[in-house]
């Protein structure tokens, strides 16, 4: 059963092909990024066109006021 998945990194590399295979597997996808936002953009509604749910989260999940703030975001 597939659900929610949080992808830290999701806009580039390794991050990107993992977002893209879970949205592709049935997973709704929250592409986190940290300063390129047009490159999760474009992650993310290439996930969206396979059907799924997907947004993006700047943080960097280095910091923890980051992580607390993209946690707390609806």
């Amino acid at each position: 059963m597939a659900g929610i998945l949080l992808v830290t990194g999701g806009s580039r590399g390794i991050g990107r092909d993992v977002s893209l295979l879970a949205g592709d597997r049935g997973w709704d996808v929250v592409v986190n990024y940290v300063s390129n936002r047009d490159k999760a953009e474009d992650v993310a509604e290439q996930i969206r066109a396979q059907g799924r749910r997907s947004m993006t989260a700047q943080a960097d999940v280095s910091r923890i006021d980051d992580v607390e703030r993209m946690f707390a975001t609806p």
